[in-house]
């Protein structure tokens, strides 16, 4: 009886904590895979990808525009 209260009383507390770490190794994950270029699979690489293509694009009107005008 002494015994299962005792485990009772341990086991909650552990699920929040290897919840917790789990967040935290996939915010983890998640921000080493944004940094890293050969990492194409993650949604925040995409993400980053479009940007930079929209950014590129941007950027080459910018430059015809540029061009053009003078």
């Amino acid at each position: 009886m002494g015994e299962s209260s005792q485990h009772g009383a341990d086991s909650p507390p552990a699920f929040p904590k290897t919840r917790k770490s789990g967040d935290d190794m996939q915010k983890r994950t998640v921000s080493s895979s944004i940094k890293s270029p050969w990492v194409t699979e993650s949604p925040g690489t995409k993400n980053l990808l479009l940007k930079n293509k929209e950014a590129l694009r941007f950027l080459n009107e910018l430059k015809n525009k540029w061009l053009i005008g003078s």
